[in-house]
């Protein structure tokens, strides 16, 4: 059975999704597209965040934007990053969505 969970977080907050906890640290990378500009290639966005999981210690790790990240019991997945990119540069982003998928 799949159960899917998600949550929304920002710098300074941290969320428990199924047992994972979660606390973005930094933006490593944002080539992500800016917003109303047509790109070639999409970009992407890798987060640095503490991860922990049910009985393991807790570990920084890299989330890169759409791609699912393996953990014990499932995969977690950062789903969208808000604001989008701009132009002009803009605000960094300050919101992030993650989605669990367990087993």
């Amino acid at each position: 059975m799949n159960a899917t969970a998600v949550a929304t977080i920002g710098f300074g907050g941290r969320a428990a999704i199924n047992g994972v906890r979660i606390v973005p640290r930094r933006v490593i990378e944002d080539s992500r597209c800016p917003a109303n500009v047509q790109c070639v290639w999409a970009g992407r966005l890798i987060l640095e965040a503490q991860i922990g999981t049910p009985g393991q210690p807790d570990s920084v790790r890299q989330l890169t934007l759409g791609q699912p990240l393996p953990l014990p019991g499932g995969t977690l997945t950062l789903v969208a990053v808000m604001p989008p990119r701009l132009a002009s540069g803009g605000p960094a982003p300050s919101s992030f969505t993650f989605e669990w998928h367990g087993l």
